[in-house]
């Protein structure tokens, strides 16, 4: 069964909140994991070059509306700022907060924040999230085929 990108949501623990909050007014969120590999070719290798995994990382971007007064359980704009002006990791969580659905969380910085304000539309923040130590799922980001 495919999963609706309206239900995953992006979730993030800003400094001095005590528990994780929905980014507000998401309008988008991706996710990329990437591996890096090195290089291990030998003359035994028949001509074919061998890898082995090496470090690997998450990158979360996501775009908003500005919310400067959100609902109860919501991030605002100042404190979303004020996770990007730390030095420290802050938990992340991108769930639906279904039962058995995909759900991946760690700890990541906010290493971007952009802000747009286009004349007679809505302002957006877009910000990214780089993952800091390990990032673990409880599922297969999609459904077995």
């Amino acid at each position: 069964m495919a999963i609706n990108g309206s239900s995953l949501r992006l979730k993030i623990k800003p400094p001095g909140a005590s528990t994780l909050l929905l980014v507000s007014e998401e309008t988008q969120t991706s996710l990329d994991l990437t591996k890096d590999t090195f290089e291990v070719t030998s003359k035994d290798s028949g001509a074919w070059r061998n890898r082995l995994s090496s470090f690997k990382s998450a990158e979360i971007q996501c775009e908003a509306f500005i919310e400067y007064s959100p609902p109860a359980g919501h991030c605002s704009y100042a404190q979303l700022f004020a996770a990007y002006n730390g030095s420290a990791s802050v938990p992340v969580e991108f769930t639906t907060d279904a039962t058995g659905d995909y759900s991946l969380s760690g700890n990541f910085h906010v290493t971007k924040l952009t802000t747009v304000a286009p004349t007679e539309a809505g302002a957006t923040v877009s910000f990214s999230l780089l993952s800091d130590g390990t990032v673990s799922g409880n599922a297969e980001p999609f459904p077995a085929p």
